[in-house]
């Protein structure tokens, strides 16, 4: 889901290559949903907006928005999570709000994260 995707968004691309190669992957829920392209979509907007969605892909009607938890060097350590029973679009709107409570613990934990 979510929390899988903005881990995967930040790894270093060496590792990433190397997630990616593993036989079942599920990052949109049951392995036989796992869509590559729209996958590498997703991390590309997970880096630019520092969050990533899962809308009902993991189970029906729950709705998440998460975003990474880097460490020194930019690395991830973790995420912070909103999920709940709210519409897909309240829950989407959470998604900047969360992206920057991810950025200030990153910050708070030695990441060195622009504004």
């Amino acid at each position: 889901g979510c929390h899988g995707k903005v881990i995967a968004a930040f790894l270093p691309q060496k590792e990433l290559n190397k997630l990616l190669q593993e036989e079942e992957l599920y990052f949109h829920g049951d392995p036989s949903k796992f869509d590559k392209k729209k996958l590498n979509q997703e991390i590309d907007r997970c880096r630019r907006d520092w969050f990533a969605e899962d809308l009902e892909e993991m189970a029906q009607g729950l709705n998440v928005v998460a975003a990474p938890v880097l460490g020194p060097g930019e690395l991830p350590m973790g995420y912070l999570a909103v999920l709940g029973l709210s519409s897909a679009d309240a829950t989407r709107q959470c998604g900047p709000l969360v992206a920057e409570a991810g950025k200030t613990l990153s910050r708070q934990l030695g990441a060195e994260i622009e504004m």
